[in-house]
């Protein structure tokens, strides 16, 4: 990801809209994720709530037109040699976020580079998810997150799509190029560097620095739960063998 024309982008934003900011201003890549630096203080950011597919599905959820959730089922796969805690992170803020509620218990269990969890919601909904990091190098990110309702399904996927679909292909006798552009003040951006463009612009437009400082406290401690479960996991395993 290009931080460099992202930051600028975002600064342009700013102008244009007369956001300003406490400080310097800078979009930084670590380990765990995105953070936007406002002067001294770093805020982690959430850019998956930036994308259309999950703000039409939530939105729909909301209008109550689809009935009442019963399950939400995630797949993510991501490229060997990736970390999955920005994955899990990334899934379980979904999970609550599309929902609209918290989650009250976590089930994991994981194998190699690949988890599964069984989330369940104070409402009683149920989400499962599927993450894993076994695709070849430097592959694009395949997902799909569908909301099982009494009167349906909304998923951010058409029905049958595997592969996420580009806007244009073009062929030629080396290699095949994709085009996606999916924001037309953005332009010449990827959808990645929109989302994290966009959550930045939100998070400072908004004031919503404090909020998001919470949240990551929160999605923390969703991950030690699953840490926990996970370990409780191999060690019920372990055992299992022995007695074998």
């Amino acid at each position: 990801m290009d931080l460099n024309q992202s930051t600028k982008m975002l600064l342009s934003l700013m102008e244009k809209y007369g956001v300003d900011a406490h400080g310097s201003i800078a979009l930084e890549e670590r380990e765990n994720g995105f953070f936007l630096k406002e002067g001294e203080r770093e805020i982690p950011l959430l850019p998956w709530r930036q994308e259309r597919r999950f703000i039409e599905m939530r939105a729909l959820k909301e209008s109550g037109r689809a009935g009442l959730p019963s399950t939400l089922r995630i797949g993510r796969m991501v490229a060997r040699g990736c970390p999955l805690v920005p994955e899990l992170r990334r899934e379980l803020d979904l999970c609550e976020w599309l929902l609209g509620e918290k989650a009250k218990t976590v089930y994991a269990a994981e194998n190699g580079p690949a988890v599964n969890l069984i989330v369940t919601m104070c409402s009683g909904a149920v989400c499962t998810l599927e993450l894993s990091a076994a695709l070849g190098k430097d592959s694009t990110p395949m997902d799909r997150h569908e909301i099982n309702t009494r009167r349906g399904v909304i998923s951010d996927r058409a029905v049958d799509t595997q592969v996420p679909q580009d806007s244009i292909y073009l062929f030629t006798d080396d290699e095949k190029k994709t085009f996606t552009d999916v924001d037309f003040e953005l332009y010449g951006l990827n959808a990645q560097e929109v989302s994290v463009v966009r959550e930045a612009f939100e998070v400072l437009k908004e004031n919503l620095q404090e909020s998001r400082i919470e949240r990551s406290r929160e999605l923390d401690g969703l991950l030690a739960a699953v840490n926990a479960s996970a370990a409780q996991d191999r060690c019920t395993a372990v055992n299992e063998g022995k007695e074998q």
